[in-house]
C-alpha cells in the first residue's frame, strides 16, 4: 500500500539490534518480569494495607495523572492514523486515506471528551482542542521530510500495535475479574487472583499504567533513526521509565487501582511487546537456503 513495504528495511534493523544484543534483552526481560512477578506475590499480601497507607486522594501531582495522564494512548491513537492519512495522500491515495481520518476524529474526539466533562461546554471545547491537535499533526506529517514521515509512521505503527493488544485484553480482564477499586471499597476487597464475574467493577488491571509505559516505545528511536550519541538515546528510555513509574505510584495513592493492578500492567505490556516484536523480527530475518 503506497510503498508502505518498503518499511521493512526498518523491520530488518530492528532484528538486526535485537540479534546483536539478544544476550542483553533476554536478561533484562527475564530481570524485569522476575521483579514483576515478586511485585505480584508482594502484592497478595500487602495490596489492601499499602492502599490504606499511601491513599492520598487530594494530592496535586496523583490527581494531575489521574485526570490527564492517558494523554499518550491518545497521541498514539490519534497520531499514528493521522501520519497514515498523510502518508496516503502524499501517494495519491485518496480513497484509502479516509478510513483513517475518521478513525483519528472519532476516537480523539471521544478519548479525550473524559478531559472536558466538568467544563460548562464541554462538546464544544473538545472539539476545538481536537480540531487544533488534530490540525497540528496533519500540518507536522505534512511537511517533515519524506523520510523522517515514514520512520515516525513505522514507530507509530508498532506502538499503535502494541498499546492496542494489550488494551483489548485489559478491557477483558477488567470486566471479567469485576475487581472493585479502593475508593469504591466497603467490605468486598478480594486478591488479586480471583476473579469476580462481570460485576461493574473494573479495577485488575490498570489502563492508565498501560497508557504510560506505551512511551517505553521510545526505545525504538535510537534504532530506526539510527541515533548514536549515548546522551540522545539515554532520555528516550530513562523518561518513559520515570513516568511509568510515577503513573503506577499516582493510581495507588488516589485509590484507583492497588499494587497489583499495576503491576499487572507491566506485565501486559511487556509480554504484549515481546509478542509483536518476535514475529516483526521473524518475518524480517532473512530466509535460510
Amino acid at each position: 500500500m503506497a510503498r508502505l513495504s518498503n518499511m521493512k528495511e526498518f523491520s530488518f534493523s530492528l532484528y538486526q539490534t535485537c540479534t546483536r544484543y539478544r544476550k542483553f534483552i533476554i536478561i533484562f526481560i527475564c530481570v524485569l518480569l522476575s521483579l514483576c512477578i515478586a511485585g505480584m506475590v508482594m502484592a497478595t499480601f500487602v495490596d489492601l494495607r499499602l492502599s490504606e497507607a499511601l491513599n492520598n486522594p487530594t494530592q496535586w501531582f496523583s490527581k494531575l495523572l489521574h485526570n490527564y495522564g492517558e494523554w499518550p494512548a491518545y497521541l498514539i491513537n490519534v497520531g499514528f492514523p493521522v501520519a497514515l492519512c498523510v502518508w496516503l495522500i502524499k501517494h495519491k491515495k485518496y480513497l484509502l486515506s479516509v478510513p483513517p481520518f475518521l478513525f483519528a476524529i472519532i476516537f480523539g474526539f471521544l478519548f479525550s471528551m473524559m478531559w472536558f466533562k466538568n467544563t460548562s461546554m464541554p462538546f464544544l471545547f473538545n472539539s476545538i482542542f481536537n480540531a487544533v491537535v488534530t490540525g497540528a499533526l496533519f500540518g507536522l506529517f505534512f511537511i517533515i521530510p519524506k523520510q523522517v514521515h515514514k520512520k515516525a509512521l513505522y514507530i507509530l505503527g508498532l506502538t499503535f500495535i502494541v498499546s492496542n493488544i494489550a488494551y483489548l485484553i485489559m478491557l477483558a480482564m477488567k470486566y471479567l475479574w469485576g475487581r472493585v477499586r479502593f475508593f469504591d471499597l466497603e467490605d468486598n476487597f478480594t486478591p488479586w487472583f480471583r476473579p469476580n464475574g462481570i460485576n461493574g467493577n473494573d479495577s485488575f488491571p490498570s489502563g492508565h499504567v498501560l497508557s504510560a509505559a506505551s512511551l517505553l516505545m521510545l526505545w525504538l528511536v535510537p534504532i530506526i533513526f539510527q541515533i548514536k550519541n549515548i546522551f540522545a538515546r539515554l532520555p528516550l528510555v530513562v523518561i518513559p521509565a520515570l513516568y511509568t513509574i510515577a503513573m503506577m505510584y499516582a493510581r495507588i495513592v488516589v485509590g484507583a487501582h492497588y499494587l497489583s493492578d499495576v503491576v499487572f500492567s507491566i506485565i501486559l505490556f511487556t509480554v504484549c511487546t515481546v509478542l509483536v516484536l518476535w514475529v516483526v523480527c521473524r518475518r524480517a530475518a532473512p530466509k535460510k537456503d
